[in-house]
């Protein structure tokens, strides 16, 4: 996925979260969309959508060495998102939907 926003300043990938999975959808202006389903457990009800820039994302995963991560999302879209395994902590932000690439 990084490869294809690699000239981009803040790209932009959505988050939908529903029943126990995570959709990911990124569209790069003169590439294309891409999309991508995982599967996830999570304490959460109902559906929704929240943006983050992949970069940022992948950096704060990829510090991590346990095979399960803990992310804690915030009480609203815009709070911090905490991301953890049994030695590390990563704190991002996501997007707000007022800013584009």
């Amino acid at each position: 996925m990084l490869v294809l926003v690699k000239n981009e300043r803040y790209p932009r990938m959505n988050f939908d979260f529903e029943e126990g999975i995570i959709h990911l959808f990124m569209t790069v202006p003169e590439t294309g969309d891409m999309s991508d389903i995982v599967e996830a457990e999570f304490d959460h009800s109902g559906t929704f959508s929240i943006d983050f820039t992949p970069t940022y994302l992948i950096s704060a995963l990829a510090a991590g060495t346990s095979k399960n991560i803990y992310w804690s999302l915030g009480p609203s879209k815009e709070s911090m998102t905490r991301i953890k395994d049994d030695d590390y902590i990563a704190y991002i932000m996501p997007l707000s939907k007022g800013k584009t690439s």
